[in-house]
C-alpha cells in the first residue's frame, strides 16, 4: 500500500509520513532523488546543502556556490532545465518507483507532478494507492512549481474549519484513485486524530482484500489441479505474458529422484514462497512461476 501526502509548503505532509512511519510505513520522497542531483550537478558538500535547505533563514537565501541561486531555486532549476529535459518528466517518478517492494507499505510525503505519480500508480496498481491531500490556512502554492493531485475523495476531515482550494493549484489529470481530504486548521492531536482514522481504514480494507485474495488462491489452485489453464501475468521485466499452464497430475513429467551417493546428504527441501506459484508451462513442456500479484488474467480450461 502507498499512501502519498499532498499539499502545499508546511501544511503538515511531514508530520503525516512520519506518524505512518511510527505505523511500520517505509518513507519515500521524489525530493530526496532531487537533492542528491542538484548537490551533484553545483558540487556542494552534502551536509553543508542540506543543513542550508533545512534552515528556514537560509533556505531562501542566494548564494554563489549554487549559482547565486537559493537551495530551493538550485532544486527547481536542476529539475526542470537540467534533469526532465535530459531524462524525461517521469525520471524521479521512476527512480521512486524503482525502491518499491510490493510486499511493504509506503508513505509518500511529497508529489505534485502527474509525471512522477503516474510511474507510482502503474507500479503498484491504483487498488493499492491512497491520496491524501492536506489544507492549511495560510499556505497555498503560490511559490512552489508543485500542485495539488485531483484524485477521487471519499472522506473530508474539516479540522476547526475548511480551506478552500484554488483551481489553479489544481492539475488538470484525473487519478482514478481513493483519496481522502484534511483539512488541516486545528491542534496536532487533531490532525493526529484524522490521520489515526486513515491508517485504520485502510488496515480493515487490507484485511478484506487479503481473505478475497485468499479465496482467489484457492479458486485458481483448483482449476490448474483440472486441467490447462490461461494465466497473462506481467514478468519482472515488465513485459506481458500469456501462459497455458496447469497442475494436473497427468500432464505433470514425471518426477526423477535423484540417487544419493553412499554417504552423500540430501538437500535441504526449499522453503516455499508464498507470494509466488510453480506451475507447468504446456507449451514450453517445463516449469515456470509468476508471483500472484502480477496476475492481470486467468481463464479456467
Amino acid at each position: 500500500m502507498i499512501i502519498l501526502f499532498n499539499g502545499p509548503p508546511a501544511c503538515g505532509k511531514d508530520h503525516a509520513a512520519d506518524f505512518f512511519k511510527a505505523k511500520g510505513y517505509k518513507h519515500l520522497s521524489f525530493k530526496y532523488r532531487l537533492y542528491e542531483e542538484t548537490i551533484k550537478y553545483f558540487n556542494v558538500d552534502k551536509e553543508w546543502f542540506m543543513d542550508r535547505y533545512e534552515n528556514r533563514d537560509l533556505k531562501e537565501v542566494r548564494c554563489q556556490d549554487l549559482g547565486h541561486m537559493s537551495c530551493r531555486e538550485a532544486m527547481i532549476y536542476v529539475s526542470e532545465k537540467v534533469i526532465k529535459p535530459r531524462m524525461g518528466l517521469d525520471y524521479f517518478g521512476k527512480l521512486v518507483a524503482d525502491e518499491i517492494d510490493l510486499t511493504k507499505d509506503y508513505a509518500i510525503s511529497d508529489g505534485g507532478f502527474i509525471d512522477e505519480l503516474l510511474p507510482v500508480v502503474e507500479k503498484v496498481g491504483k487498488e493499492n494507492f491512497r491520496l491524501v491531500q492536506l489544507t492549511r490556512e495560510g499556505h497555498d502554492f503560490s511559490s512552489d512549481s508543485r500542485r495539488y493531485f485531483d484524485g477521487n475523495i471519499t472522506k473530508e476531515y474539516v479540522l476547526n474549519h475548511a480551506t478552500s482550494i484554488e483551481k489553479k493549484y489544481v492539475l488538470p489529470h484525473k487519478f482514478d484513485v481513493q483519496s481522502y481530504r484534511i483539512h488541516n486548521n486545528s491542534t496536532v492531536e487533531d490532525f493526529n486524530g484524522a490521520l489515526k482514522e486513515i491508517f485504520e481504514n485502510e488496515i480493515n480494507i487490507n484485511v478484506i482484500r487479503s481473505n478475497n485474495m485468499q479465496l482467489k488462491k484457492e479458486e485458481i489452485q483448483s482449476a490448474l489441479h483440472a486441467g490447462v489453464c490461461s494465466v497473462t501475468f506481467t514478468k519482472v521485466n515488465g513485459d506481458e505474458r500469456v501462459m497455458a499452464a496447469t497442475l494436473k497430475a497427468e500432464l505433470l513429467p514425471a518426477v526423477v529422484e535423484k540417487v544419493l551417493a553412499e554417504g552423500e546428504t540430501p538437500p535441504a527441501p526449499k522453503k516455499p514462497n508464498p507470494n509466488v506459484l510453480a506451475v507447468y508451462d504446456v507449451d514450453n513442456a517445463g516449469w515456470r512461476s509468476f508471483r500472484w500479484d502480477s496476475i492481470k488474467a486467468f481463464q479456467a480450461g
